[in-house]
């Protein structure tokens, strides 16, 4: 009977003891990651459009950036493993190459495909205007995820950069001298002129256009 007593006891005392580690190890991670302003649980998706602002006189073009949602991972990708798979590739950027590999193609698209749906989610009205038999416009943009790690970004967290295909697809867009907002949204050209470069390639080689990604990118289209 006391033996039984003392195993049960101990048994106790491990799992306090256990569950007070954990928790060390959870608030000292949550810890470290808000002092490094950075964080594998959210995700970003911002719209990137060239607009051209009277300056000094002077029509100039300006990179500008609407949020279009900030959720929890998974709220956007529905299952732990593919939140797993983005979070793993996270680990990986560079400041010169931000963005999000996933190396199985399958898993790629299924991945890409959850942020396309999550965005086409916020326009619902162009798709029941479609529906109903009336005049619609649709256009072309690309996608495509990273996750920064540049000296200027204020916050690491997965971002995922939405921009039309026309202004992909625009040779001299991004020669031309950009101009920013804020200063820090200046290494967003960086993901930007790596988009235009792939999705140029990708209907370089892609002539039957019976394909929607790239690498890192997915094409989607958007009924306004």
């Amino acid at each position: 009977m006391f033996d039984e007593l003392k195993d049960y006891l101990i048994s106790i005392v491990f799992t306090i003891i256990g569950a007070s580690i954990s928790g060390l190890y959870i608030y000292f991670k949550n810890r470290r990651q808000w002092f490094l302003r950075e964080s594998y649980q959210i995700i970003h998706a911002s719209l990137n459009t060239i607009i051209s602002k009277s300056t000094a006189g002077e029509d100039q073009p300006f990179l500008t950036l609407d949020t279009i949602f900030e959720e929890p991972a998974e709220k956007i990708i529905p299952n732990p493993y593919a939140v797993k798979l983005i979070q793993s590739a996270a680990s990986k950027t560079t400041p010169e190459d931000p963005f999000i590999y996933i190396k199985n193609e399958d898993d790629r698209w299924l991945v890409l495909n959850q942020l396309r749906l999550a965005i086409a989610e916020t326009n619902h009205p162009g798709t029941w205007q479609k529906a109903m038999g009336r005049e619609i416009e649709q256009k072309a943009f690309w996608i495509s995820l990273t996750y920064e790690r540049t000296e200027n970004i204020r916050q690491r967290k997965f971002r995922i950069m939405v921009i039309s295909e026309e202004i992909l697809r625009n040779p001299g867009v991004f020669t031309q001298q950009i101009h920013f907002e804020v200063p820090w949204h200046q290494d967003r050209l960086i993901v930007l002129r790596k988009m235009q470069e792939e999705v140029n390639k990708f209907y370089a080689e892609n002539q039957s256009h019976d394909k929607d990604m790239t690498k890192h990118c997915m094409l989607m289209r958007i009924n306004g």
